[in-house]
């Protein structure tokens, strides 16, 4: 990555010691595991900032082959993009029981992420409605009350800047 964008020093360190600290902290990979310490062989610490910088760069020259094959075949000619969330074909409306024992602000948050959601990936009112609708049916075979539904819809129409919805 480096010498593909021609740089010979970051931050007042050259590339050189960059690759080379960057191998000795993967190479030196510690970690505790029930009171007894284990070093890492392959790969590196998930969520560390060095295997994520690692793993982007990695997926940049891996998309830049990927990019490259790709053709323009199925433009859109129309200039119309529609989108909606989507859900994989084996796809099950089962989320976290609203009577299970977990905290009120994790029952709050799943229909909350999930109308958030519908709002920001349905590019159209007909499309919004149709996931609305299908959340709202999975909330309920689920336990989660109307009235508990429809503060988090609300809350998320606060948070949107939305003062109401428009209907069909």
């Amino acid at each position: 990555m480096l010498d593909f964008l021609e740089l010979k020093q970051i931050g007042g360190l050259k590339t050189e010691a960059i690759i080379r600290l960057s191998r000795f902290v993967m190479r030196n990979n510690y970690f505790l595991y029930e009171g007894q310490y284990y070093h890492q062989i392959r790969g590196g610490a998930m969520g560390s900032l060095l295997t994520l910088t690692i793993a982007n760069c990695h997926m940049f020259f891996f998309e830049r082959n990927i990019v490259k094959q790709i053709t323009n075949a199925g433009e859109n000619i129309i200039a119309d993009l529609f989108t909606k969330v989507y859900h994989k074909p084996p796809y099950e409306p089962y989320y976290l029981q609203f009577n299970s024992v977990h905290p009120l602000h994790m029952k709050k948050n799943i229909p909350f992420a999930m109308f958030l959601r519908a709002i920001r990936y349905c590019s159209t009112f007909k499309a919004f409605l149709d996931e609305r609708d299908d959340l709202r049916m999975a909330l309920l075979l689920n336990k989660y009350p109307r009235k508990f539904i429809d503060n988090q819809f609300n809350r998320v129409l606060k948070k949107c800047n939305i003062a109401q919805l428009l209907t069909i």
